[in-house]
């Protein structure tokens, strides 16, 4: 089972990134943390000196250097180094932030169809993240969010400024999409200090609105910071000794929200914390009342507005509230660190309508030269759809980091003979490579494969020059594949002797790609590849078409390179060229974690997630692939 991480999504203007020099540092804070670490993608035009770190945009130990100075910090080092020393799971911080912003100017979490705005930019950049950890083969969970920002709303400028708690409420449900599959998180929003300038007059609105967004939500708390200190001579930005304060209230915050036994105060303790919450989290925090860490007794700077709605309802089946549920299991997800017991790969078929079987066998050909645009998760959960909705089906894994044999619960070591013993041995044949998947379920098969498949072009050298070797995976799979009615083939991303076998057994192509230009101009090498092999090996070879992966489809983008795609089929129609019946299918596949997730389990998405976005969209896809 992957290693189980948390992480935390930071996020604000300038008090976010930080004013803290590294000269106000206690040695502890200095060194490098062993099991806390920090992505730091900050949000800053080009040119800007943040964007040259070394250690922008990948994953590093936590340690100064990711504030709004070289060397500097903000509230992430004692953020990151007291969650650490309250759990037993490693910490990770993502920090995204950008100085001098507003949400009605800059974040704009309404504006979808620009892929510019910071959240948008923030939401790209927290994708990349966790999609780093999953490769490392770890397990995140999204343990909660710290929003710090505000003071750009404030100012006389904001057309609206009683609009920040909706556009507040929207950034956080956009987060929970990308990483929680719209699951709420815990969060805690940093209320902003009083305005002492003029034209920031709308700040007792935000201060207000900020508050209330908490109360609003049984997953939210806020944070006082008016008995925080000030730099000397600037008006908005706290020192370095008090960020090191909020990012210690920050922590307590989040474990007040998280359940007993995982980091959350234990029940009936005296420990206090420097937060205000509705009455839905542990009994011991006072609600709605601010606590600062050196009074400890709560704030009179600013009336607390009162809760708009009562308190929730307590979880099925005991006495705790449901804000103190583990969020990761809410509403039958299964929880990403420790999965249900395994389901059958193939999920009962009864709710679903089943497909025709095709009047012959389809060979489907994954391929795209450039690796990364879903080849494996489209070969897997189409696969696995097309089992579900009542179809046999065969999936040949030809890529040598055997993705797709893993994605599936095989373990490569642990196999007889893979697709390398196909190529390179004349004795073996494809009745003994084929599995089953791992709970045995008849209507879904793999040819697996190994990583030593990356071996084969060499080896068969001299086959190549004869022609021999482009054939035998259709020499050695035609009896195979009629106990099929799909046969799905994940081919590696390039276009050698492997990817070349695919398209001579195959009879159509399917392209999982993204909707971004550069990949439309990668496909024209593909298209000639295709109508080589179409003149000198496979005749009856066509392009079925292609399947968006990870796709945003709100945005202008992605909509100009659909346009360019279906004008380029609509084009060939009534011709000879092998894409003259090609389509763009629908529906596009969203973005969603849970895809990146289920391999790490040897599951299809349909199995391990079954009412994410990601299983809805693979089926609906599946259907629209076989017609029907």
């Amino acid at each position: 089972m992957p290693d189980p991480i948390d992480v935390y999504l930071l996020a604000g203007q300038s008090n976010m990134s930080g004013s803290g020099q590294s000269h106000e540092l206690p040695d502890v804070l200095k060194a490098p943390h062993a099991s806390a670490r920090i992505y730091f993608a900050p949000l800053n035009s080009p040119g800007n000196e943040r964007l040259d770190r070394p250690h922008v945009r990948q994953w590093s130990a936590l340690a100064p250097n990711s504030g709004e100075h070289p060397g500097g910090f903000g509230l992430e080092l004692s953020l990151g180094h007291t969650l650490a020393a309250r759990s037993n799971t490693p910490v990770a911080l993502i920090k995204s932030d950008r100085g001098g912003t507003s949400l009605y100017a800059d974040w704009r979490p309404e504006d979808h169809d620009d892929p510019s705005t910071l959240t948008n930019l923030m939401l790209a950049a927290s994708a990349e993240a966790w999609e780093s950890l999953l490769e490392e083969g770890l397990n995140p969970r999204l343990a909660g969010i710290i929003w710090y920002q505000g003071e750009s709303d404030t100012s006389l400028n904001n057309p609206d400024p009683h609009a920040y708690s909706q556009q507040l409420q929207t950034i956080f449900e956009l987060i929970s999409d990308e990483l929680n599959d719209g699951q709420p998180a815990p969060k805690t929003i940093v209320r902003i200090r009083p305005a002492t300038e003029p034209n920031h007059s709308n700040d007792h609105v935000i201060r207000q609105l900020q508050v209330q967004v908490a109360q609003a939500d049984p997953m939210a708390t806020w944070i006082n910071t008016d008995d925080l200190h000030q730099i000397e001579g600037d008006a908005w930005h706290v020192n370095g000794q008090s960020l090191l304060t909020l990012g210690d209230r920050a922590a307590e915050a989040l474990l007040t929200l998280l359940p007993p036994g995982e980091g959350g105060p234990q029940s009936g303790s005296d420990e206090g914390t420097q937060v205000a919450v509705e009455p839905s989290v542990p009994d011991q925090v006072e609600p709605a009342a601010a606590v600062s860490a050196e009074t400890d007794a709560p704030t009179a700077s600013e009336p607390t507005p009162e809760p708009p709605h009562p308190s929730p309802i307590p979880a099925e089946g005991g006495t705790e509230p449901a804000a103190s549920q583990d969020t990761d299991s809410i509403e039958d997800e299964p929880a990403a660190s420790e999965p249900e017991t395994p389901k059958s790969e193939i999920a009962s078929p009864k709710s679903l309508e089943p497909l025709p079987k095709p009047d012959a066998t389809r060979v489907l050909a994954l391929m795209n030269q450039k690796g990364g645009v879903g080849k494996t998760t489209t070969a897997v959960n189409v696969g696995a759809a097309l089992a579900n909705l009542g179809l046999n089906v065969l999936c040949i894994d030809l890529d040598p980091q055997a993705h797709l044999t893993l994605s599936l619960g095989i373990e490569p070591d642990e196999i007889e003979k893979s697709n390398y013993d196909l190529f390179t041995d004349p004795e073996t044949t494809a009745m003994e490579v084929v599995r089953y998947t791992a709970r045995d379920d008849k209507r879904l098969a793999v040819l697996p494969a190994e990583t030593n498949l990356a071996g084969v072009e060499s080896e068969l050298s001299d086959m190549i020059a004869t022609g021999l070797a482009q054939t035998i995976l259709r020499n050695k799979c035609k009896d195979l594949i009629q106990q099929f009615d799909y046969v799905l083939i994940d081919c590696p991303p390039s276009l050698g002797l492997l990817t070349i076998n695919a398209l001579t057994l195959a009879s159509q192509i399917v392209v999982p790609m993204q909707a971004h230009f550069l990949a439309l101009q990668g496909m024209t090498k593909l298209f000639e590849t295709i109508g080589m092999v179409r003149q000198g090996i496979n005749p009856n070879l066509t392009v079925a078409g292609v399947v968006l992966c990870m796709h945003e489809g709100n945005t202008l983008l992605a909509s100009e390179v659909i346009g360019e795609l279906e004008g380029f089929f609509e084009a060939a129609r009534g011709t000879t060229q092998p894409w003259a019946e090609g389509q763009v299918f629908q529906p596009p596949v969203r973005r969603n974690i849970k895809l990146a997730e289920a391999p790490s389990f040897g599951q299809s998405v349909h199995a391990y997630a079954p009412d994410s976005n990601g299983a809805k969209d693979y089926l609906a896809l599946a259907r629209s692939i076989a017609g029907g």
